[in-house]
């Protein structure tokens, strides 16, 4: 074995040498996004901006396209392209894109955006890109003082993680499309290690601010009130409202009831990067007959929201089995099951659990590698979570939306993301049980 000094500086070189090759093939992709705008995200976002700097709504609701012959539909599209028929209008895009998929975020969302909006295009996005990676660097950092005690150390491990991540599919659709997955990763970081050391009115308003962005983040609550982190609850709650009331005073109320309408129009669940259980559920009905498909989506509905309620509700047993005073004595151990548990259930239950969420995954990574670290059996967890997460490393192509003229794989690859998650709550499950029954043995680590 390499003595540890020259473990470490030929890991850091590794690691570098990764950055500047990923860096370079960012370089490439980022120049490419910002020659077509469409093929981002970010490009809605910016819409949302221009828009709002021009007195419109923020949002707009696609025109119809769930019957076969809509001028949306993606059978339509697929043969016709955009329609050129479609005018603009109060909450219709219009233009050479009137199919265009709106921004879904929160009218709080337009903080950060409304100023990357006066910019040109292009600057903006890669002051959103630059943004979004400082994030992810900043939060490996964090992380890395969790495993690791001295400086060098744990420069070490954060830049060839960083590298790492790079090359990570998740990662670098998040940089490609201008995601938010890696920007939030940061708060939710803070907020981890926040609970870790007992500060939980500070835990709690990180929660809250990830929240006001991404709102399917309230599930937090529900794990936060079970193990009776009171001021944690509170404060997360307080810094929602606070995100919410700055939306309203600064856009108005016609605002959420414009965000309202376009969530209830949402018709691409069955996208085979949606990871949730919603999506699996709704890919298995969308290959039926086209008569039947819109008629029968109540019962995938349903069956959708029973099956997330099933993962809500082991969490939450999990949970609650672990409320006991000696938990109560180590807030660290109780902030571990929280999070552990609730990143992956809350993509699993999100109607909308895309693959760019799943680097949220690096802080249950980091609780199982230190919880595992010199136990027994710490190698066969390592194994489980890294199978778990081993489908995620392919770059799966996005697939535009299934239609029963071009049905899905639902239970193929197509659900591969769907299967990593479920495998990926699963053994934090059993991570979480198995040590109520037999309590690990965790090294405390610099935060």
């Amino acid at each position: 074995m390499l003595p540890s000094r020259t473990f470490r500086i030929v890991l850091g070189f590794f690691g570098l040498i990764l950055l500047i090759l990923m860096g370079c093939r960012y370089w490439e992709a980022g120049q490419a996004t910002t020659a077509y705008p469409p093929s981002s995200d970010f490009y809605k976002f910016y819409l949302s901006g221009e828009r709002l700097a021009k007195g419109q709504s923020i949002y707009w609701v696609i025109p119809p396209r769930i019957q076969v012959g809509d001028p949306c539909h993606p059978d339509a599209l697929r043969e016709s392209g955009q329609p050129n028929t479609l005018h603009d209008g109060p909450l219709r895009l219009g233009g050479k894109l009137p199919c265009l998929a709106p921004n879904l975020n929160p009218p709080f969302f337009m903080v950060l955006i409304a100023p990357l909006a006066t910019l040109d295009y292009a600057q903006a996005w890669w002051a959103w890109s630059v943004l979004s990676m400082g994030c992810l660097a900043f939060s490996l950092w964090l992380m890395s003082g969790v495993l690791v005690h001295n400086r060098a150390s744990r420069m070490m491990l954060s830049t060839t993680a960083l590298g790492l991540l790079m090359a990570y599919h998740p990662v670098y659709i998040n940089f490609v499309l201008g995601q938010v997955g890696t920007l939030l990763l940061l708060p939710l970081t803070l907020s981890w290690l926040a609970l870790r050391q007992g500060k939980a009115l500070r835990a709690g308003a990180w929660l809250g601010l990830a929240t006001g962005l991404k709102p399917f983040l309230l599930i937090f609550l529900l794990p936060l009130l079970l193990t009776r982190q009171w001021r944690a609850s509170a404060a997360m709650l307080v810094t929602l409202l606070g995100t919410a009331v700055t939306g309203w005073l600064w856009l108005g109320s016609e605002t959420y009831v414009h965000y309202q309408l376009v969530a209830s129009h949402v018709t691409w669940t069955t996208s085979n990067w949606n990871g949730s259980i919603v999506g699996f559920v709704d890919r298995a009905f969308s290959g039926q007959d086209p008569a039947v498909w819109p008629s029968a989506k109540w019962v995938a509905k349903a069956l959708g929201m029973t099956l997330s309620a099933a993962v809500v509700w082991l969490m939450c047993w999990a949970l609650r089995r672990g409320v006991t005073p000696a938990a109560h004595a180590t807030p660290g151990h109780m902030a571990d099951q929280v999070f552990m548990l609730t990143l992956p259930a809350s993509v699993l239950v999100s109607p909308l659990g895309w693959l760019y969420y799943l680097p949220w995954l690096l802080i249950c990574s980091v609780v199982l590698w230190q919880w595992s670290s010199g136990q027994p059996d710490g190698r066969a967890w390592r194994l489980a979570w890294s199978a778990a997460l081993l489908a995620t490393l392919a770059p799966i192509e996005m697939k535009s939306v299934p239609t029963p003229k071009h049905p899905t794989e639902w239970w193929g690859i197509d659900a591969m993301y769907a299967y990593s998650l479920l495998s990926a709550f699963l053994v934090m499950l059993l991570l979480v049980l198995r040590d109520l029954r037999k309590p690990m043995t965790r090294p405390t680590g610099s935060h």
